[in-house]
């Protein structure tokens, strides 16, 4: 069982890109803690390194606007 944890939401809406090839898989290192309370994983920590999925690069990745 996965569980993510809340993330305040950006203001406006954006989707990520890599900064070397603009692909959108983009994945990013993260801490997870066992909450035996609620039975289940719980993200402590999300790093600022990131990895494209699609070109292997590892660079900041870049957030673009969603045009409403």
């Amino acid at each position: 069982m996965s569980q993510t944890a809340t993330i305040p939401r950006p203001d406006p809406d954006v989707t990520i890109h890599c900064g070397a090839c603009g692909g959108e898989n983009i994945r990013k290192d993260a801490y997870a803690e066992w909450n035996a309370e609620l039975q289940q994983w719980e993200l402590s920590a999300i790093f600022d390194h990131t990895v494209c999925d699609d070109c292997g690069s590892e660079n900041s990745a870049i957030e673009k606007v969603i045009e409403q």
